[in-house]
């Protein structure tokens, strides 16, 4: 069974080779008569052998995953890893997101990928000449793009601009973020602006990079400066809130997640991981004995484990019961930076790096 996946995988590779060959013809000859273009019949019989092969492919690797043993380490598990020789574009992967539609949609250095499992393709083409700086997921679940005049919704297989196209008058963009009542807000290296049809809003300046924005289950928008925690709430920005512990240190902010289960926001920090309780102004930290790096990425998965990406220190798993598990180049990582996390529909664990992606299945068993 071992060779099952690279087995498939290979099927599809040819299967996409052979669509202008002989063996595309000699498909056609199986058209009836009453099939008038052959070569119509043939493209789609090549289409279905494919989609047959995918469709094994994930039912193998989900089939797979469920089999492993939590116990184990990284190295030890069902894990795949691309970089530029299997043909992922660019020399940095920043971001992962997936659509509804199945697609992976990957931002790196040479600009936003779409990823269907087997062939990573750029989508230049349609973005156009500008750098993409951004992409979140919307309200409604599309994709939201920014370049750095333009923001492009993907819905339903297309890609559209979501409002008109301005550039912001100060600043280079660093995220994007839409709200439950559809306003676009966007960090850049020392601005919050807001985006709409009439035009672009400062919020405030000074702030430093704006690394995270996530959003509390009442709605609330909590915003990371360098150094300062935002809220933002029916058109009202908050004054900052200074980003001090209960033993009044002070911290930069990399990072920030809202727990489903306690509904508490987490903070990852310069000096490792923070915790904001619902109705607390403090912030606590948490597990110091384990987490001393800086946090650049939190994910809650979908068994309420919390992963941290961390600069030195790899990944780290923090479980609803408190247990600490940490996962390092030692451990089967390829590198000990982790710049950010995700977990798609699947259960499994994207993990992209300086020029790797790492992929594990499932997320909630590693």
């Amino acid at each position: 069974m071992k060779d099952a996946f690279p087995f498939l995988i290979a099927a599809d590779y040819w299967l996409r080779e052979t669509e202008d060959s002989e063996f595309r013809r000699s498909l056609s000859r199986f058209a009836t008569p009453r099939i008038e273009n052959s070569s119509v019949f043939a493209q789609t019989l090549m289409l279905l052998l494919r989609s047959v092969a995918l469709s094994a492919l994930i039912a193998f690797a989900t089939a797979t995953a469920l089999a492993l043993n939590p116990n184990r380490n990284i190295d030890q598990l069902f894990h795949d890893a691309w970089t530029a020789p299997r043909g992922l574009p660019g020399e940095a992967v920043y971001q992962i997101l997936q659509t509804p539609d199945g697609y992976l949609w990957i931002r790196t250095s040479n600009g936003l990928v779409r990823f269907d499992g087997v062939r990573f393709v750029l989508m230049d083409e349609v973005i156009g000449n500008e750098s993409v700086k951004a992409i979140a997921m919307g309200a409604q679940g599309d994709l939201l793009v920014r370049t750095n005049s333009k923001t492009l919704i993907y819905s339903n297989g297309s890609f559209s601009d979501y409002l008109p196209p301005r550039a912001l008058p100060d600043g280079g963009i660093v995220t994007i973020f839409e709200n439950k009542d559809h306003e676009i807000l966007l960090g850049s290296d020392d601005f919050i602006y807001l985006v709409h049809d009439g035009g672009i809003r400062m919020l405030r300046q000074g702030t430093g990079a704006v690394q995270s924005l996530t959003r509390d289950s009442d709605g609330t928008v909590w915003i990371s400066g360098v150094d300062t925690l935002y809220s933002y709430e029916h058109g009202i920005l908050s004054a900052p809130m200074n980003a001090r512990t209960d033993t009044h240190k002070h911290l930069y902010l990399s990072s920030l997640a809202v727990d489903h289960r306690l509904h508490n926001l987490w903070l990852g920090t310069s000096d490792g991981l923070y915790v904001k309780e619902r109705k607390s102004s403090v912030l606590r930290r948490v597990t110091p004995n384990v987490v001393k790096d800086d946090v650049l990425a939190i994910l809650e998965d979908h068994r309420d484990n919390l992963w941290l990406g961390t600069r030195n220190s790899g990944l780290i798993r923090k479980t609803a019961k408190g247990e600490i598990t940490s996962f390092k180049v030692l451990d089967g990582l390829t590198d000990n930076t982790v710049l950010s996390l995700y977990e798609d529909r699947e259960a499994c664990g994207w993990v992209p790096h300086r020029a790797w992606i790492i992929f594990a299945i499932p997320s909630s068993r590693l």
